[in-house]
């Protein structure tokens, strides 16, 4: 896969497919840097600690059984899930890594808008543990 614009990427939350909806999906994925200049150094040195990645998802909003709202309502407070995201519905490969991990959802907001507007909500996963690249 070359540039290309994303147009169906593929998002499961505890191994619901919620991909119909999603609107926008983003990976935040990093280090912690801890500094360790000492004394007489002449610039700033810095290392990498623990890696922390989160994701956030906003949804079209969907109440009907096993839909947005049920599945994500229901992670609230609940015990680390597994989630993947991949760039398109195409298969998993070189071209189209899977990012996996298990994570605890942060924030959701059920109902969130202005009176005609589409019905959208925000999923923040903070993960718990590694993010893996599968290809």
């Amino acid at each position: 896969m070359a540039i290309f614009v994303l147009k169906s990427p593929q998002v499961m939350l505890v191994a619901k497919d919620l991909s119909a909806y999603v609107r926008s999906v983003k990976i935040n994925y990093g280090a912690d840097i801890k500094e360790t200049t000492a004394s007489g150094a002449a610039a700033k040195t810095r290392l990498a600690g623990f890696i922390d990645w989160d994701m956030e998802i906003e949804f079209n909003q969907d109440f009907a059984a096993t839909m947005v709202d049920a599945t994500v309502f229901a992670l609230v407070g609940a015990a680390p899930f597994a989630v993947k995201v991949r760039a398109t519905s195409a298969g998993v490969s070189a071209t189209n890594p899977s990012y996996e991990g298990n994570a605890v959802l942060e924030s959701y907001n059920p109902i969130s808008g202005n009176v005609g507007d589409l019905a959208v909500t925000t999923v923040r996963v903070r993960g718990t543990g590694a993010l893996s690249q599968v290809t």
